[in-house]
């Protein structure tokens, strides 16, 4: 059972994540409040996931996620908002998100990013995943080249078949699996597919960080 957390200053938006959390019977909600209070219910609820809303009223949301993650048993925090900018997202990221929403989310999605979070795995919506590997592009071409990025990107380039080198660069394009499939005449499975043997060939579980480890160690560029 995954404990969640919701913290945001609208009332009615606190009742309709509730009702879309409780749809899944592995996940349960230990704690509602506001901005101000979040910190203290952490402490006391101890929750395993925080749903928490970018902006409110009463508290700056990037001030509270940094209370939650100084906690000693800190809990996984999804920044939730109805829109997101590149300013945003990177600040969530630097200040210890494990994930970046957008409220219009759907039940399904929602429950799929708390499991994943409570995981320890990264998420980002996917209309933000695309800004989210712009930035860490921007980080990769100013950083110093390092020579065993040079030897992880040999290993990866011959582990991976060239069908998953394309489905990589489309995910690093920011692409659903949906629009990959078409994009490559293949169908969903086989994306999903594809999918799977890059992540575990790359070690990781979630597109947005098999895209960026993708980049950091040059792949992307030597794909483009």
């Amino acid at each position: 059972m995954i404990g969640v957390m919701i913290v945001d200053d609208e009332v009615l938006t606190r009742v309709a994540l509730r009702t879309l959390i409780e749809t899944d019977d592995e996940l349960r909600v230990v704690a509602e409040c506001s901005g101000p209070d979040a910190v203290e219910a952490a402490r006391s609820h101890r929750p395993d996931v925080t749903l928490l809303d970018l902006r409110m009223p009463g508290a700056d949301g990037f001030t509270v996620l940094r209370g939650l993650r100084a906690l000693p048993e800190p809990p996984a925090v999804l920044m939730m908002t109805r829109f997101a900018t590149d300013e945003d997202v990177r600040r969530a990221f630097a200040s210890g998100a494990s994930g970046y929403l957008l409220k219009d989310t759907t039940a399904e999605e929602l429950s799929d990013a708390v499991r994943k979070a409570g995981a320890g795995i990264g998420v980002v919506a996917e209309t933000v995943a695309p800004s989210v590997i712009a930035d860490y592009r921007v980080l990769a071409q100013q950083a110093d080249a390092r020579a065993d990025d040079g030897a992880e990107a040999r290993q990866i380039a011959e582990a991976l078949t060239a069908r998953e080198h394309e489905v990589l660069q489309l995910v690093a394009d920011g692409l659903s699996n949906p629009e990959i499939a078409v994009r490559l005449l293949v169908s969903p499975e086989t994306v999903k597919s594809h999918l799977a043997s890059c992540f575990a060939k790359l070690g990781t579980n979630s597109r947005v960080r098999a895209a960026l480890i993708a980049e950091r160690t040059g792949l992307l560029r030597e794909l483009m």
